[in-house]
């Protein structure tokens, strides 16, 4: 029988790493929904997703003040082109536009 073989040190430093940044992520995701109430700036619905006003892509940060807390289908919305949102959140100065939660959310099959 052969021994199971030793783990690697470098890939157990970012095994830890990814821990570490993942709990940081919990945490950032809980801070920003509890600021805006558990609700969705846009149409007040109950909130589920954290979306970057910034994308990350694009040089966003995850930082409290570049996200904000929206429904799933606000969210997708956004993502589609179909909701804009303007203004900074370090200021509580956001604007959105567009038909927030209007239509259905509906899954991909």
């Amino acid at each position: 029988m052969n021994p199971q073989p030793k783990p690697r040190p470098h890939a157990l430093e970012k095994a830890d790493r990814r821990a570490k940044q993942d709990r940081a992520a919990i945490a950032t995701r809980s801070e920003v929904r509890n600021r805006d109430g558990f609700k969705c700036r846009a149409c007040k619905k109950r909130c589920v997703d954290v979306h970057h006003l910034k994308l990350r892509s694009r040089g966003g940060t995850n930082e409290t003040s570049n996200l904000v807390s929206l429904c799933r289908l606000c969210h997708a919305k956004r993502h589609a082109g179909e909701l804009t949102i303007v203004g900074d959140d370090a200021n509580r100065t956001l604007i959105f536009r567009g038909r927030a939660a209007s239509v259905r959310y509906q899954r991909r099959t």
